[in-house]
């Protein structure tokens, strides 16, 4: 079954912030085609719907994106003209504001089973702390393109 859900302005806004924050890159088909679900029935048109596809990529899989680095945003030029500077600002800063203690016992929180090794988790944690504070210029640099 499809989840399917409109999203206000605000709303799209903190989904592309967490994606970015988490760098989430898995909003592509295979084919590179971007899940999108635009409706074009009003000018101009608005995005409607994104496919998330349920998952996280890079930051959960051990030894992958946690080097750090510049953030890019990957999200399509479609999603980027329905977002505002002051709803993306919203989202950054309530990003900034979750507290290091909750993302420590969310990142001690992954199940066993999934083969995490604690320097992993360590750098899992540093990866999302060190992000939060480039997250917010990034997007405002995303936004003016």
């Amino acid at each position: 079954m499809d989840a399917i859900a409109l999203a206000t302005p605000a709303e799209l806004a903190r989904l592309v912030a967490l994606d970015t924050w988490l760098e989430v890159l898995d909003r592509r088909k295979p084919d590179g085609v971007w899940n999108l679900l635009i409706d074009n029935s009003n000018v101009p048109s608005r995005l409607v719907v994104i496919d998330y596809g349920f998952s996280l990529s890079g930051p959960l899989h051990p030894g992958g994106m946690l080097g750090g680095g510049e953030i890019t945003p990957q999200f399509p030029k479609e999603l980027r003209l329905a977002l505002s500077e002051p709803d993306m600002d919203g989202a950054c800063d309530e990003i900034s504001t979750i507290n290091p203690a909750d993302l420590q016992t969310l990142v001690q929180s992954f199940p066993a089973d999934w083969g995490i090794a604690d320097d992993t988790r360590q750098a899992i944690l540093n990866y999302l702390t060190s992000r939060r504070a480039d997250l917010k210029p990034c997007l405002r640099r995303a936004l003016q393109q």
